[in-house]
């Protein structure tokens, strides 16, 4: 039950920056995706490991889904 509303909650989350549409503030700006930190890297695999749809989910709102280790790659 808790896993269930863990992975509701992050698609809602999801959800909700991908609806503010950060992308369009700036007329020539490059902002391809907005970055949903979760600072535990667990709670992300399990959220994934729960909902093997999640990623994708997030990837065609323009949000990416990013832990610690990977988020040096993605500022870089």
């Amino acid at each position: 039950v808790a896993l269930r509303a863990h992975v509701e909650s992050v698609r809602a989350h999801v959800k909700g920056l991908g609806d503010k549409r950060y992308q369009d503030l700036y007329k020539d700006s490059t902002l391809d995706f907005v970055v949903l930190f979760m600072p535990v890297e667990g709670a992300l695999l399990a959220a994934l490991q729960h909902d093997a749809e999640l990623f994708r989910y997030a990837y065609e709102r323009n949000v990416l889904l990013v832990v610690p280790s990977t988020m040096l790659f993605v500022v870089r």
